[in-house]
């Protein structure tokens, strides 16, 4: 699965895949210290050559070849190490949802209360 949420630079995607959240290019290597960024699209595109070294060095990131892999779970971190700059892919909403029932398993069956 990869569903591409921005398009922060030219030719630089940000998306959402299994494991977690995936940057990358199809014409550079963006895990290297001296990547050229092409023309940035958005706030998020101009912090990238800052950003994306600060993730992998706080390893809050891991390199993908030549993309750039965050994990869904180090996203909780990110404001505790200064680091909002995602916020603009998704905006905030004041609302959850929650399910009324629990589910366990047991012998290897699920069971929904």
């Amino acid at each position: 699965m990869k569903w591409v949420l921005s398009e922060p630079n030219r030719n630089v995607f940000v998306s959402v895949v299994n494991d977690g959240v995936l940057i990358h290019c199809d014409d550079e290597d963006i895990t290297s210290p001296e990547a050229a960024f092409p023309e940035p699209l958005t706030v998020l595109g101009k912090q990238f050559p800052v950003l994306i070294p600060q993730l992998l060095e706080l390893g809050l990131a891991t390199k993908e070849g030549t993309s750039v892999l965050i994990p869904y779970k180090e996203f909780v971190s990110m404001p505790e190490n200064g680091i909002y700059a995602f916020e603009e892919l998704a905006t905030w909403a004041p609302f959850f949802c929650e399910s009324p029932r629990m589910a366990r398993w047991e012998n290897r069956t699920l069971v929904i209360n």
